[in-house]
């Protein structure tokens, strides 16, 4: 054989064998990509037609400014297609690069890198009564990471209309704000009262904005409508919920129960596995609700006179 005819025949042997081992290497990809104020929840896959063995996979990242994405996370599967988890360690209002990647016996994978940047959170001090809650900027709204507790009065727990805190049945507000119920879960408020219960500059959110918020930790069109997902309530969820909560969106959700009107035989209900909050949208004399379980993010609507949560979210921008 002639010099140039096997070198040839080396050549494409070659390219054939690299080609060969590279089809048969994982193919890594990144994600969508939900980002919050200090947290992101991040998704992957990797594609594999098993003949190479994936040791371990997840996401390094590291802030923009930095010259090399350094840091890393391992996620939860079983390496072989879609896996997720949440990166808990973002500063906010801060830019990061971040890609997937596969750890297999040869070296290192990556999937397509991306930019993503974190929102803001700050304080404010409702001026009624002095106490200062957490906010938290999700999307392009903000939003109180805490539950309303503003109690200039109680309620006696057999009204169908008031501000009541959990199991409190006594008439002294000082006494109600000395229960562990109110520090930890804040008000119950009947629809009535819940319209005027925020502070200047705050709403009772109607249905449309929770709706964005929604759309916002990926829920489609139909979940919004029939209900979500686990992981959309886990997002939402504080870790008082389950191990699977994981809060990434830093709304911190409380499971505090509700109120019932004086037609059940007991007034309170549901504390530690269920929350309801207060839409300012009515239908048929009937207001919308945004309620949470250990399973899912859910709309319906409620009587008027159950005491549930209120969270306020932040007027727009006058223009």
């Amino acid at each position: 054989m002639k010099p140039i005819i096997r070198a040839l025949v080396i050549l494409l042997i070659m390219v054939l064998c690299i080609r060969c081992e590279n089809e048969s290497l994982p193919q890594v990809h990144t994600g969508k990509l939900f980002v919050f104020s200090e947290a992101a929840y991040c998704n992957g896959w990797i594609f594999s037609n098993g003949a190479t063995e994936v040791d371990k996979f997840g996401f390094v990242w590291s802030r923009s400014d930095e010259p090399e994405i350094q840091n890393s996370k391992i996620a939860a599967g079983n390496g072989t297609n879609y896996f997720g988890t949440t990166i808990r360690v973002l500063s906010p209002n801060t830019t990061y690069s971040l890609k997937a990647f596969a750890d297999y016996k040869g070296g290192i994978l990556f999937g397509e890198e991306k930019q993503i940047a974190t929102t803001q959170i700050g304080n404010f001090t409702d001026s009624r009564d002095g106490r200062t809650y957490k906010w938290i900027e999700i999307g392009k709204q903000i939003w109180m990471a805490e539950n309303l507790a503003y109690l200039p009065y109680i309620s006696p727990f057999t009204n169908d209309s008031g501000i009541f805190v959990y199991n409190y049945k006594g008439t002294s507000v000082e006494a109600a704000k000395q229960q562990h119920e109110f520090i930890k879960y804040g008000c119950l408020y009947s629809w009535d009262i819940s319209l005027e219960a925020c502070p200047e500059g705050w709403h009772l959110p109607d249905l449309g904005e929770w709706q964005e918020l929604e759309t916002y930790i990926g829920m489609t069109s139909q979940q919004i409508s029939q209900g979500s997902e686990a992981i959309h309530a886990y997002l939402l969820q504080s870790t008082d919920w389950s191990n699977h909560s994981n809060n990434a969106t830093s709304f911190s959700a409380l499971p505090a129960g509700y109120h019932q009107p004086s037609s059940y035989d007991y007034y309170f209900d549901g504390l530690g596995n269920k929350t309801y909050y207060w839409a300012s949208t009515i239908i048929d004399d009937m207001p919308y609700i945004l309620g949470l379980d250990y399973r899912r993010v859910f709309e319906m609507v409620a009587s008027k006179d159950n005491g549930n949560s209120v969270r306020c979210i932040k007027d727009p921008p006058k223009k």
